[in-house]
């Protein structure tokens, strides 16, 4: 039998029973995602204090690369990261190890401060802190600024300078305070230094250079009979030692003086005023006295001074007059701009650049005196010069030019600096393979990048000379590989060598797949109706030698993965390492057909 139908009464209880039990379905489903989060947060914040949780975040920040100073390292984590914690043992390292090294650390800080994108700890004690020796640093790239703020309300340490990083070994108690500010807005702070080997000895700095609040910078340092602060500036450590520095005012108007002093030397003084109506400043640097400008001082001259003037101009702009002069090396600059706004005006400034020694600036060939002039437009993030540079005298080897020259431009946009110039030689002279290769009237073109990451893209390359012709272009792939491949062709080699003769051609690609990565290089090179003028050595080659190399090179790290040279009666092949010490580690595999020649001896067959 069938069920009677249900009536209308028991069809509205049915409806109302299920629709009562949907708002209990979704509390169930509330409920159990709260117990779910609840468990999430408590293992997240208690998960942390166990030996486990611990070792995970050691692991974690092992090798946490530190800008151009190296790795953190952190040993002994312990106590509870989220409020108050310690460190047994904190290191930075650069490439040849420790540099830094701190022991017994307690950090105090407020972790919901990371929801502002600021750091936020409000004591920081360190047992010891100890500056082995001068850390080496990596090159130099453009930064972005720091992600977040850093407010650190007190820190304390005990700081030992060791020999190594300051000439004489020094203790001193510090306390700090530092407000830095992300995405380089600014930064404020003062430092307290005092010897403990040597009281009265001291260092005092507060400054705040926050683009918007006023200028205040002022340092005080005093070693009666010199020690670690002066070594740590590379001046003697054993002479007395003064530093004072005073900065004070606003965008629009404000002074500064700074004087250092070591025993009866002043390596530098300076001192300058600015307001509405203009400004003055001048100084003078003796580069020689610090162990850390004594290269600067070996390329530019022992003593550097500057002097600068600004004149209020038609709107936000100051008419500039600005000298640097040392020895070897004079910079003029002239025109309208805004210092303070880091603008060059429409005409832009008229810079003049010169030297009477280039080589002793740059090393390598020998290059006599030189001259850059132009004009630099823009802002200090969009900037652009565009003018002509002529170098005399540049010698290589056994081949010298009377002059180089030739137009050049240079930009700076989005933290990349450009380079576009095209170079004609004139008068080139002299002997051997560069002379016969460049002959007397050389060109040269280039177009190429420093990127912001520090990676070089050349573009465009091309030469040619009366036995070279070179033509290659660079560029960089969507996901920020780069790439240069090219082709040259070398000839004229009887000039270089009495019976030499034939061109050698040769094609070469480099890739890279992003930055940090190593280059893959090719390189295939055949000769055609080759001569060396070395007879034994051209009969082993024969009149179409040629070479097929593969490599990578990761620093100055070179593996050479395959090398390969077929000659008419010579086959060799090498792979191997060029370690980054110099140490070389190849292996060799070669045969050759006979007759071998030594003397009045002749070996026939194959070897």
């Amino acid at each position: 039998m069938s069920e009677p139908p249900a009536t209308p009464e028991e069809a509205t209880a049915g409806k109302a029973a299920k629709s009562s039990r949907l708002p209990k379905v979704i509390l169930g489903v509330c409920v159990a995602l709260f117990v779910i989060l609840a468990g999430l947060l408590a293992t997240v914040r208690y998960g942390v204090l166990l030996p486990q949780g611990r070792l995970l975040i050691e692991a974690q920040t092992d090798g946490l690369k530190l800008g151009r100073y190296g790795r953190l390292r952190i040993e002994g984590l312990g106590g509870d990261v989220w409020n108050s914690f310690t460190v047994r043992r904190l290191t930075v390292s650069d490439e040849n190890g420790v540099w830094l090294d701190a022991r017994n650390l307690d950090i105090t800080w407020r972790y919901a401060a990371l929801l502002q994108r600021r750091l936020h700890a409000e004591k920081i004690t360190a047992e010891s802190l100890t500056l082995l020796r001068r850390p080496t640093l990596a090159p130099k790239t453009e930064s972005p600024g720091l992600p977040i703020s850093f407010d650190l309300d007190e820190v304390r340490a005990r700081v030992e300078m060791l020999p190594a990083f300051s000439t004489r070994r020094g203790v001193y108690d510090v306390v700090m305070s530092l407000d830095v500010q992300r995405r380089n807005g600014g930064q404020k702070g003062q430092i307290a230094a005092d010897s403990v080997l040597h009281p009265g000895d001291h260092l005092d700095l507060v400054f705040d250079l926050g683009k918007t609040r006023p200028l205040l910078l002022v340092a005080d340092a005093k070693e009666a009979r010199g020690g670690a602060l002066a070594g740590s500036l590379g001046l003697p450590a054993d002479q007395p030692f003064v530093l004072r520095l005073r900065a004070t005012g606003k965008m629009s108007e404000g002074q500064f003086t700074a004087r250092v002093a070591s025993g009866d030397i002043r390596p530098l003084e300076g001192q300058g005023t600015w307001n509405p109506q203009g400004g003055s400043a001048q100084g003078r640097v003796l580069l020689s006295v610090s162990s850390l400008t004594q290269g600067l001082a070996a390329r530019v001259g022992p003593e550097a001074s500057f002097t600068i003037t600004g004149r209020k101009a038609p709107g936000s702009l100051f008419d500039l007059d600005a000298r640097v002069t040392s020895d070897n090396l004079t910079l003029v600059a002239r025109g309208r701009a805004n210092l303070g706004k880091r603008v060059a005006g429409p005409e832009g400034l008229a810079l003049v650049l010169t030297t009477d020694a280039l080589s002793k600036i740059t090393g390598g060939p020998e290059m006599g005196p030189a001259k850059v002039a132009g004009r630099l437009r823009g802002r200090l993030d969009d900037l652009r010069f565009v003018g002509v540079g002529e170098v005399g005298r540049v010698a290589l080897g056994g081949y010298g030019l009377q002059q180089v020259s030739g137009p050049l431009e240079l930009t700076r946009k989005a933290k990349v600096l450009s380079v576009k110039a095209q170079l004609a030689g004139v008068g080139g002279a002299g002997e051997g393979l560069v002379a016969a290769l460049l002959g007397a009237r050389p060109t040269a073109a280039i177009d190429g990048s420093r990127l912001a990451d520090g990676r070089l893209l050349l573009r465009d390359l091309q030469a040619t000379g009366a036995g070279l012709k070179v033509s290659a272009q660079g560029g960089r792939g969507l996901l920020g590989g780069l790439d240069f491949k090219g082709q040259a062709a070398f000839s004229n080699l009887a000039a270089a060598r009495p019976g030499a003769s034939g061109i050698l051609n040769a094609d070469w690609s480099a890739t890279q797949g992003g930055a940090g990565k190593p280059w893959t290089l090719a390189l295939d090179a055949k000769g055609e109706r080759f001569a060396s003028g070395l007879a034994e050595l051209d009969r082993l080659l024969g009149a179409s030698p040629a070479l097929d190399a593969r490599a990578t090179i990761e620093g100055r790290k070179v593996s050479v993965s395959r090398a390969e040279l077929d000659g008419a009666a010579f086959d060799g092949s090498a792979a191997g390492v060029w370690d980054r010490d110099g140490a070389l580690k190849f292996k060799l595999d070669w045969t050759a057909d006979g007759p071998f020649r030594a003397g009045p001896v002749e070996v026939t067959g194959k070897a």
